[in-house]
């Protein structure tokens, strides 16, 4: 019964864990096979559990809101044999603020959150991502008020705010899910059944 009581509390620590360290996860590398201005190449992918939504680490060139929506739209990427093509502009949330320190939006939930910077911020952390860029993001969330505008994310200073759909500005694209073919908690759990299968039979050649 003892060791039963200790190997449970090893398996929630081993779960707690490695929940913890895969809050921003890079699960591979995915390749860019649409086609279209921008596309092509191999760039990392990186899971942001708490959103539960997988980031491809590449940064589109700037261009106007409707362009890049029609890019993230028109998205294909290859990851472990299967073409994945659901991806988007990250959203703003609802009812967006303007202003720092916003963490609602998916933008403002990775800078501020889980890349730890703060509002004004000159120098940032991007963390996993490489080609995160210091500069502004088109979100795929409009503003309400008129149709002429949408919402942007500033990753120099963590500025949510809006700008005229015709303005240029760059582009990160997301898709909901974890594309990763095994689940964190499944391995914790083949691990644990293991351990536990191994004190079986060494009570069972103790007896």
């Amino acid at each position: 019964m003892r060791t039963k009581i200790i190997l449970l509390s090893l398996l929630m620590v081993l779960a707690f864990s490695e929940n913890d360290a895969a809050a921003m996860m890079v699960i591979g590398t995915g390749e860019i096979t649409s086609a279209g201005a921008g596309n092509g190449g191999q760039y990392q992918l990186i899971y942001h559990e708490a959103l539960d939504i997988t980031w491809l680490d590449f940064s589109r060139s700037a261009d106007n809101w409707n362009s890049q929506m029609d890019w993230a739209s028109n998205l294909e990427v290859e990851f472990n044999g299967t073409i994945f093509n659901s991806w988007r502009l990250p959203s703003s949330g609802d009812n967006p603020f303007f202003g720092h320190s916003k963490t609602t939006s998916e933008m403002g939930h990775l800078y501020y959150l889980e890349l730890d910077n703060g509002p004004g911020d000159q120098t940032i952390n991007t963390g996993e991502f490489e080609n995160l860029l210091p500069s502004r993001y088109w979100s795929s969330t409009e503003y309400s008020p008129s149709p002429e505008g949408a919402w942007e994310f500033d990753f120099e200073g963590g500025l949510q705010s809006i700008s005229l759909k015709t303005s240029a500005r760059l582009a990160i694209a997301v898709l909901d899910g974890d594309l990763s073919t095994v689940p964190i908690p499944g391995s914790v759990w083949l691990f644990g059944t293991s351990i536990l299968g191994l004190a079986g039979i060494r009570r069972k050649m103790n007896s």
